[in-house]
């Protein structure tokens, strides 16, 4: 199996992208985040063709204004 058909495999790199701009993803069922800074959760949402809106992971509170979340 590929790494583009691993969903394992691509739930931890999206994990490490997340702890990279210090969010935790809380439940992948639920898209909720959690702010590692603040504690603070909110939930992303999909775009059509289920693609993420840019911008997801920023803390609604600012935390990690500045970084850059990379794919």
């Amino acid at each position: 199996m590929s790494k583009a058909q691993n969903p394992d495999a691509a739930l931890r790199r999206f994990e490490r992208r997340l702890a990279r701009v210090g969010v935790e993803l809380v439940d992948l069922s639920t898209g909720e985040l959690s702010c590692t800074s603040c504690c603070k959760g909110w939930w992303f949402n999909l775009r059509p063709g289920g693609r993420l809106y840019r911008g997801f992971w920023k803390c609604p509170q600012g935390c990690n204004d500045g970084q850059s979340y990379s794919r």
